[in-house]
């Protein structure tokens, strides 16, 4: 028995996850991507897990540098994930709009997040139509005391705190 592929895409939806944006800086400037697939995966080494589609402009940056910041936005920054969300624009001009910084690696830090990871690629894995890249992390901190803007059945949602 074969899974539905749109059944696994329903599914999936109900699974809500933080919503970062994965930043990269090489030789041509400044690119970045919304991204829900994020999590932890090791404590020692401190190691994190993104999943980039293998055609997305951001993934061949991130594997020419070998580096990438991922910052998980806040409740209020709902406009931030829309604008790097958007296929087929020029994102470089977005970063002149949104206050950031660079630590370790030289990937942009979004000053207002609710926290960032600063990271050398560790291990890369293609993954179906996807590419898996541990992140090894440099650097990490916390920003706003907002709490973090939640993507689930296709719709940013804060999540509440109890």
């Amino acid at each position: 028995m074969s899974l539905d592929s749109e059944m696994f895409l329903k599914a999936m939806r109900q699974v809500a996850q933080p919503v970062t944006i994965v930043t990269v800086q090489d030789a041509n400037g400044l690119y970045g991507m919304t991204a829900s697939s994020f999590t932890s995966i090791s404590l020692d080494p401190p190691l994190v897990l993104i999943s980039v589609g293998e055609t997305n402009t951001t993934c061949r940056r991130i594997e020419s540098v070998g580096k990438f910041a991922v910052n998980v936005l806040g409740a209020e920054q709902t406009a931030i994930g829309e604008t790097f969300a958007r296929t087929g624009m020029e994102k470089n001009e977005s970063f002149s709009r949104i206050p950031h910084r660079t630590e370790v690696t030289g990937a942009p830090i979004f000053q207002d997040c609710v926290s960032w990871f600063d990271c050398s690629v560790f291990a890369k894995q293609q993954a179906g139509s996807g590419v898996l890249f541990v992140g090894l992390v440099e650097a990490a901190g916390l920003g706003t005391d907002d709490v973090p803007l939640l993507y689930r059945n296709r719709a940013y949602e804060p999540h509440h705190s109890p």
